[in-house]
């Protein structure tokens, strides 16, 4: 099975988008498998249907090869598709943050417009993209939803990616962010004693990686949540 006019998929607008997949995903697994076409096995693991699907439609041609920008620019687009929409009742604000080389950058703390006022447990969360890609906007629905839903308040770190920024900068940056909150936790209404670490895909390896390193510290993470 085809499906047709890809083009005119990837012209269309988030909110069009993410109807058209999860009208795509609902359908019955014997039919997805047969627009996805034949299964992606890796390592014996076989890539979701509904994903292989997603990529299919939303991804590069897999005879090409995406540069860093197309791939930036993929991810920050597909990211939002299978999220659930914006939480109205959470707001956000960014904080900069120094770092190494003279740079900054972004922390995105998202927390219930009800609490602006309260102490807060927090979530210091890191995104996925293998440490190339990804981005506040990529996840940042998903940061909603893990405010609205974990009652606490979540703060998203913009670390610097490959090649640009090569290892061990990401890592470097994700251990600079969460020492920052610990460190200044009345500035995010956060409770250093009661602090946690996130992240997807690479970002979950980043968040090992800090939980790792702070173990001994003051405030170490309460939690991982990979």
């Amino acid at each position: 099975m085809k499906i047709k006019n890809h083009a005119k998929i990837k012209k269309l607008t988030s909110k069009a988008k993410r109807t058209v997949v999860r009208t795509i995903i609902n359908l019955p697994k014997p039919i997805l498998r047969k627009i996805a076409g034949k299964p992606i096995v890796i390592d014996d693991q076989t890539l979701d249907v509904s994903v292989q699907v997603i990529l299919k439609l939303f991804g590069s041609p897999p005879d090409q090869l995406a540069s860093v920008a197309s791939t930036r620019s993929q991810i920050d687009g597909q990211g939002p598709l299978l999220a659930q929409s914006n939480q109205k009742d959470i707001i956000s604000d960014e904080f900069k943050l120094d770092v190494s080389d003279g740079e900054s950058i972004r922390l995105r703390r998202y927390r219930h417009r009800n609490t602006i006022d309260k102490s807060q447990p927090a979530l210091v969360f890191y995104h996925g993209g293998g440490y190339v890609a990804g981005s506040l906007e990529s996840h940042d629905l998903l940061c909603q939803h893990l405010a609205n839903n974990g009652n606490c308040t979540v703060i998203a770190v913009d670390y610097r990616l490959a090649p640009e920024h090569p290892f061990p900068t990401p890592v470097n940056d994700g251990l600079s962010a969460y020492l920052h909150v610990a460190n200044n936790a009345a500035k995010f209404g956060a409770d250093a004693t009661r602090l946690a670490v996130s992240g997807d895909r690479a970002g979950g390896n980043l968040a090992a990686i800090v939980a790792q390193q702070t173990k001994d510290d003051t405030y170490p993470p309460k939690l991982q949540l990979l």
